[in-house]
């Protein structure tokens, strides 16, 4: 058997890859695999089902923004890019942009950012996620060209040096809102705080879900506007598959879907008792109880709570093709 050559990655100039920022560089960023990549990187699940649009004109003045992305869900997303390092007017025109074209998430991409950026950025997305869903997430990602001494390919690199960061933003919360019970609130964050290494163990998801004093914890697994969630309250905690799209009747297509499967759904979910909630969006939930913030609960009781969230992981994943088709199919009838 030969041995595999080991070779050490190196920096190259990053116009070796993409010789023009405009006409090079945007158009490989909106690519949907390189776009999967800086979603993963980000920790953003988007899905697959997207509009896109490069060099997106802000109404109103003659500047463009360079990756503009619609969900099915609505969500939307503001990409800006720089070659070398980040200036005030890229920022601030992402920014900008977000505000003008209803995005409520803006990645900036370059080869470097400043350290105040960094800074600004933090303390943007902590007040961001105190204003909940008013607030907008700042992404700063910097790209590397990386190649060999004997390779001609050039390997990119995202790497995200700011993201949103749910506990700085439960602390913004807590010291700008004095209505906010803090004996509750406390609680219900150790609560998260110990169930979030669970449950990102047994499910493979919400990996950039951190504690909180908020209730719920939501994670994707690949359908935009459907999730899967927990809420806790005083003495019990629900698993939820959540079917949260703009349109009802998908939401209601999707947990109809579900339903006509019932039987299955309760072997793989151990004969929990399954409850069916529909209003605007739609839930099948699965209760938990003698656990809760409230209650100084034992380890089978954590134990139950993790295997639930994980065999509602597993329904999700198994289903996933036959949700997509059934919400995609919502208005056919």
């Amino acid at each position: 058997m030969n041995k595999p050559k080991i070779e050490f990655l190196k920096n190259v100039d990053i116009r070796r890859a993409w010789p023009k920022e405009d006409k090079d560089f945007t158009p490989w960023v909106a690519q949907p695999e390189v776009l999967a990549e800086l979603f993963a990187e980000c920790d953003i699940d988007l899905g697959t089902d997207y509009e896109l649009q490069t060099e997106k004109l802000l109404p109103g003045i003659k500047r463009k923004l360079d990756v503009f992305i619609t969900a099915e869900s609505g969500e939307k997303i503001a990409i800006e890019n720089q070659f070398s390092v980040v200036d005030h007017d890229h920022l601030t025109r992402g920014l900008m942009y977000a505000v003008g074209l209803g995005a409520k998430t803006v990645i900036v991409i370059a080869e470097s950012h400043r350290p105040e950026f960094v800074a600004l950025a933090e303390y943007l997305n902590g007040a961001a996620r105190a204003y909940e869903e008013n607030g907008i997430a700042l992404f700063l990602v910097e790209i590397e060209a990386l190649t060999t001494d004997t390779s001609d390919s050039v390997f990119p690199q995202f790497n995200v040096v700011a993201r949103p960061d749910e506990w700085r933003a439960a602390a913004f919360q807590a010291a700008h809102q004095s209505s906010l019970p803090t004996g509750k609130g406390a609680a219900i964050f150790d609560f998260h705080e110990r169930v979030l290494p669970l449950v990102r163990q047994k499910t493979g998801i919400f990996k950039n879900v951190q504690p909180s004093v908020g209730s719920w914890k939501a994670g994707s697994f690949g359908i935009s506007g459907v999730q899967i969630k927990y809420d806790v309250s005083k003495e019990k905690v629900v698993v939820q598959l959540w079917f949260h799209r703009p349109d009802p009747l998908e939401n209601l297509a999707g947990l109809e879907y579900l339903r006509a499967r019932e039987e299955d759904l309760r072997q793989l979910l151990h004969d929990h008792l399954l409850e069916w909630r529909v209003n605007r969006t739609a839930l099948l939930e699965v209760t938990v109880d003698r656990l809760g913030w409230g209650i100084d609960a034992t380890d089978t009781a954590f134990d139950e709570f993790s295997e639930t969230i994980s065999s509602m992981t597993t329904v999700a994943r198994i289903y996933r093709d036959g949700i997509r088709e059934a919400i995609n199919g919502a208005h056919s009838s």
